[in-house]
């Protein structure tokens, strides 16, 4: 299981970098986005909700920049 656990957790990284690699402009955008994916592979609602309200606020942040 342990192992299960670390090869997801690779992949997660993996995915997190080639979604930076596609926002470079943006890293924040896919730092969101990559802590989101791992709040909701982990079933934490309550820490997904949090991230989608920050990137909600990061959001109105940049359309009024």
């Amino acid at each position: 299981f342990f192992f299960f656990f670390v090869s997801i957790s690779i992949s997660i990284i993996k995915w997190g970098f080639a979604l930076r690699n596609l926002f470079s402009s943006r890293t924040i955008l896919s730092d969101l986005i990559s802590l989101t994916i791992i709040a909701e592979i982990f079933n934490r609602k309550d820490r997904t909700l949090q991230i989608r309200e920050k990137f909600s606020q990061n959001q109105l942040i940049a359309t009024l920049n």
